[in-house]
């Protein structure tokens, strides 16, 4: 949870990245404010209700977002922030090959999948590849603490889920236009950590070895992404479909990181 103050104007300012998009609770300072719960920016002559001095909590209405701004004077607003850095869902990806070749990326606006899948009349062997928004991390930094939070919608109780850092500062989403690329092109941190999969499809990993590695690569900068290559290590099990797949939207996948 990161705590957020912002000095509102006669503008219209979004309580934006919530912690819970279902309420939010607020610390006003100073003259009263103006407050309304609307999907877009309310225009100048909106509806709205006014709140003083003190601390207040919003039910959010499904969609709609928390809208404030100060009509006179000088007002403060404060309220929680969710503090992780988030997947760039467009920029998330997987590849998967077979052992007749077939050699697709499926790249862009996806969840990511790993592992094998010996169901079907052909093995198939996923690989997978993370990426954050930028990061807001400087380079060279020390980093304190790092957790990747991994969010699964698919998954097998006790396989084992790799993750390296991918030792780019840039993104190399580009690059990924064909299996190999995802599979063996990419240049890996030497730290990896590995996920013994549990039964709730919430899993969290230390990656705070993995996170300094990144940010000690040349040319790394507050606006590099974090990029992780996903494996499953269970390896091809006939009969058995060992894939597992990470939800990649909003909130759902995320590193939390202490940097000094």
């Amino acid at each position: 949870m990161t705590m957020h103050t912002e000095t509102l104007t006669t503008a219209w300012y979004q309580l934006s990245d919530l912690d819970d998009q279902s309420f939010v609770m607020v610390q006003t300072a100073g003259d009263d404010i103006d407050v309304v719960l609307d999907v877009a920016e309310p225009d100048a002559a909106a509806t709205s209700f006014t709140i003083v001095e003190g601390i207040w909590r919003f039910d959010i209405p499904d969609g709609k977002s928390v809208w404030a701004k100060c009509p006179t004077g000088t007002c403060d607003i404060t309220y929680s922030k969710f503090s992780g850095i988030i997947m760039d869902r467009t920029k998330c990806a997987y590849a998967y090959t077979d052992t007749i070749s077939i050699d697709v990326v499926v790249a862009g606006n996806t969840d990511m999948v790993a592992g094998d899948d010996d169901t079907g009349a052909d093995p198939i062997t996923n690989v997978g590849f993370l990426q954050t928004v930028a990061a807001g991390i400087a380079g060279a930094v020390t980093v304190n603490s790092a957790t990747l939070h991994l969010r699964l919608s698919k998954f097998t109780p006790g396989q084992v889920v790799r993750l390296y850092g991918v030792a780019e500062s840039t993104s190399q989403f580009a690059t990924l236009t064909a299996y190999a690329d995802l599979a063996s092109g990419l240049t890996l941190t030497t730290e990896f950590v590995d996920i013994t999969v549990g039964y709730t499809g919430a899993e969290t990993a230390d990656i705070t070895d993995l996170l300094q590695e990144l940010v000690n690569v040349s040319g790394w900068s507050g606006t590099s992404p974090i990029q992780f290559w996903v494996g499953e290590t269970t390896g091809t099990v006939a009969g058995v479909d060992y894939t597992l797949a990470v939800f990649t939207g909003w909130k759902q996948t995320a590193v939390f990181a202490s940097v000094t």
